[in-house]
């Protein structure tokens, strides 16, 4: 770590040659990560090339890669301020949190993982951020908006439902649909956009972002089935009997 007091940042020093990564079993991610708050992949991470990172400098056996981990003052000043605007007037526009919270309870629970998602065809892929994968449901609810729901890309945590951050999905006041449509401009600007404001590292007010858009559990979801086939059986019964005749008789 080196710092002048005022910024920090974090440097990895390779050497060319020695990181011998063979990529075998699964490709590496490469930057730092603090818990899942504050984070930076390297535009190498989950790439067969991650192993020639230590040779990326031409001029030097040595490759260094910085990554700043302090945070602008008035960058966070300036994401408070919009993050407490779009948050009253959210209430003002949408109601109160409590009527947010009963609503929510009264829409579909997002699957456990990223795998049961993706086997139910209530739900789609819809994006994927640094360090979770996202699906929504396929059609609007009774207000025109939608459910999203995210899952880890953490090794630890792989696969898991995010609940918490900027990394989590939640309920969404406009179902974004079709890209460069007009519910898909207005769930950039009151779903998407706040969360990055509110969840920023260092804002502090993610829970905020949370109380307007809660984010949804797995505890009531029920696995949806592909297909029913309904059917029924019915039996004939026959019964085989041997007779023995001899002339006239019957025994």
């Amino acid at each position: 770590v080196i710092t002048d007091g005022k910024d920090s940042y974090t440097v990895f020093i390779y050497m060319c040659g020695l990181m011998q990564w063979s990529g075998l079993w699964r490709y590496p991610t490469i930057g730092y990560n603090a818990e899942g708050i504050l984070y930076v992949n390297h535009h190498l991470t989950g790439r067969a090339e991650a192993n020639k990172i230590d040779c990326d400098n031409s001029n030097s056996v040595y490759t260094n890669v910085l990554y700043r981990i302090s945070i602008d003052p008035d960058k966070i000043k300036i994401l408070q301020s919009q993050c407490l605007s779009w948050y009253y007037s959210d209430i003002e526009s949408y109601g109160s949190n409590e009527n947010i919270s009963m609503y929510s309870d009264s829409q579909l629970d997002c699957p456990c993982t990223w795998l049961q998602a993706d086997r139910d065809i209530r739900f789609t892929v819809y994006l994927q951020k640094d360090d979770s994968l996202c699906f929504i449901d396929r059609f609007t609810n009774d207000r025109g908006g939608g459910q999203l729901c995210c899952y880890s890309y953490i090794p630890q945590f792989y696969g898991a439902i995010v609940t918490r951050g900027a990394s989590s999905g939640g309920l969404l006041r406009f179902h974004p649909g079709w890209e460069w449509t007009t519910n898909y401009f207005k769930y950039i600007e009151y779903d998407r956009d706040p969360q990055e404001e509110c969840c920023f590292p260092g804002v502090g007010y993610c829970h905020l972002y949370h109380l307007r858009r809660p984010p949804k559990t797995c505890a009531r979801y029920n696995v949806e089935r592909r297909g029913k086939c309904n059917f029924s059986l019915s039996y004939n019964i026959y019964v085989l009997m041997y007779i023995q005749q001899t002339g006239y008789m019957v025994e």
